[in-house]
């Protein structure tokens, strides 16, 4: 029952011209020492990079440069229904995923300029359904992902039953960390942020953003979806792809407002965009809320603001946010030294953050630092295998899979997305399109240790996991049934061999070990307990955006 994320793309086919574009603006987006030469080649670089999806049975893209809001680039690659031929355009309409957090973010700040909540307020002030776990969480740590607040979806994942968004939240028997301790992304941080607002305004979150945000900013494609099969007129449908044929996705019930559920096109967002330059709804107040980083408990900062990831790309600042829900992938990056924005915006699996930094290569070329060539070791296939594997840290407890990817090189995964690693020379990495790095250096007994941070972070320590590594102790040890409580779940584990297999209702996935006490699917952290007597008494399991939830031995 591995949770699987991404379904891989269709083989590129010979180019055919759907392409939409939008009016240019030249000059607007190339300094004075570009042409109409040095422009059109942009266009053209642009479109050699999504040429892969530019054809006829093919959902695709759409690819948009801004210049404070201004569309200067946009044009679609690809099909926003394949079984009707519509093409991509500017004005299709996607399930934005999780840029609808910059939405209620700014609401939230919106709400505090006008003095009606300070984001220094208890949350059970206005949800007192949440249960109290002893530390304060604040409205501020919810927007900055520091509250420690599980992730819904991550707890649907491990309870495998049907327990709903807002039930697992409010059943919450603790937090991933003390609030303030930590930065850890939580959908269910903006769920609550969005019963906030419902409750301090009197009236639901989708007309709340219509009526202080979308209608004063002239988005009138863009809306807060409540129901699955309500009617999204311009509605891009999202695809995946199985044995070389796409399949659509039909979307079930969406997630609960607030983190999710907007959904908007390329020309409303220039719209959003411009509000950034021009402050037309909330005032230079409230964009400086929206664009200034948090702090954890020791003051240290983090880069996420309020609904927006902060920081560098080649030497210039940069403010963006994805979007990840069914088929539908997006990145809207913004460069505010430069005034010039990126937006793609796709109806597939796919990987958007290194489209969007490719198209910022093209339309931002010089402003940007030079990237830093490749080390010619790290090009070598046979170099990079010792850095193949799964790592571990028990500390902050997480997995962090490096495998080869297809087209070569290293990649990692980081939750749902494996991010390609270019090699820095001496073992050390760039985890493309993150702020982070990653080092490997020899361990103990030959093995390889990895360590991951941010520029000036103090870097995070993994072990590899050895392939062909034994239980820790008889597989026979681990066996029985374990519950949940919080979830309502009972998990089954059984020593089949040399396998600890876990079954959760008909599901069923094999563990391997991953150190003292400690299994893992590639996905799932599993780390057992033991009482006084040394017998095994429960686990902690955690993921990518969950820690520490408890189950407990039920039964022999």
């Amino acid at each position: 029952m591995t949770r699987v994320f991404s379904i891989l793309e269709a083989q590129p086919m010979p180019r055919f011209a759907v392409s939409i574009a939008c009016a240019l603006v030249p000059l607007a987006l190339a300094s004075s020492a570009h042409g109409q030469g040095a422009v059109d080649a942009r266009i053209v670089g642009t479109d050699s990079i999504f040429a892969r999806f530019d054809r006829p049975g093919s959902p695709g893209c759409v690819a948009a440069v801004m210049r404070a809001g201004e569309m200067g680039f946009a044009r679609g690659y690809g099909m926003a229904n394949v079984e009707l031929g519509v093409p991509l355009t500017p004005q299709s309409v996607f399930d934005g995923g999780s840029l609808a957090k910059q939405f209620t973010a700014f609401t939230v700040a919106l709400l505090a300029r006008e003095g009606k909540l300070s984001l220094d307020d208890d949350v059970r002030r206005y949800v007192p359904e949440l249960p109290d776990h002893g530390d304060t969480v604040t409205l501020r740590h919810l927007l900055h992902h520091t509250s420690g607040v599980r992730e819904y979806g991550e707890l649907q994942f491990l309870a495998s039953n049907d327990l709903a968004p807002w039930e697992l939240v409010v059943r919450q028997e603790g937090l991933s960390f003390a609030p303030g301790e930590a930065h850890l992304y939580s959908n269910s941080g903006y769920l609550l942020l969005g019963r906030v607002v419902e409750k301090v305004e009197g009236k639901p979150l989708a007309d709340v953003l219509r009526e202080r945000i979308f209608r004063p900013l002239g988005m009138t494609s863009t809306k807060l979806i409540r129901r699955a099969d309500e009617l999204v007129p311009g509605r891009a449908d999202a695809y995946g792809e199985r044995g070389g044929q796409w399949l659509l996705l039909m979307d079930d019930a969406p997630p609960d407002a607030g983190p999710a559920s907007v959904f908007t096109s390329p020309a409303d967002l220039a719209k959003w965009d411009r509000n950034f330059y021009d402050a037309a709804v909330g005032g230079p107040e409230v964009v400086r809320m929206m664009t200034t980083p948090g702090k954890l408990r020791n003051d240290r900062p983090i880069e996420y603001a309020l609904g927006l990831h902060t920081g560098e790309y080649r030497g210039v600042r940069r403010i963006r946010h994805g979007g990840l829900w069914r088929g539908y992938r997006h990145q809207f990056s913004r460069f505010p030294d430069q005034r010039t924005s990126v937006l793609v915006m796709c109806n597939h699996f796919t990987e958007p953050n290194a489209l969007n930094d490719r198209v910022a290569d093209i339309w931002l070329s010089e402003h940007l630092a030079p990237l830093p060539a490749p080390a010619a070791a790290g090009a070598d296939s046979a170099a990079l295998a010792r850095y193949a594997a799964t790592y571990v840290s028990r500390e902050s407890q997480s997995l962090r899979p490096v495998r080869f990817a297809a087209g070569g090189g290293l990649e990692m995964r980081l939750w749902a997305t494996f991010y390609p690693l270019r090699p820095m020379g001496g073992g050390r990495f760039a985890v493309v399109g993150t702020p982070s790095f990653v080092t490997f250096r020899p361990g103990g007994a030959g093995e390889m240790r990895m360590e991951e941070a941010a520029e000036g972070d103090a870097p995070t320590l993994f072990e590899r996991i050895p392939d062909g590594a034994a239980a820790p102790a008889p597989l026979a040890d681990y066996a029985g049934a374990f519950r949940s409580e919080e979830l309502e779940s009972e998990w089954r584990l059984e020593a089949r061999g040399d396998t600890l297999v876990r079954r959760v209702g008909r599901d069923e996935d094999a563990l391997r070990p991953a150190g003292r006490d400690a299994f893992t699917d590639g996905y799932l952290l599993v780390v057992f307990t033991r009482g006084a007597a040394g017998r095994v008494d429960g686990f902690t399991v955690a993921t990518p955006r969950v820690r520490g939830v408890r189950f407990v031995r039920s039964g022999r």
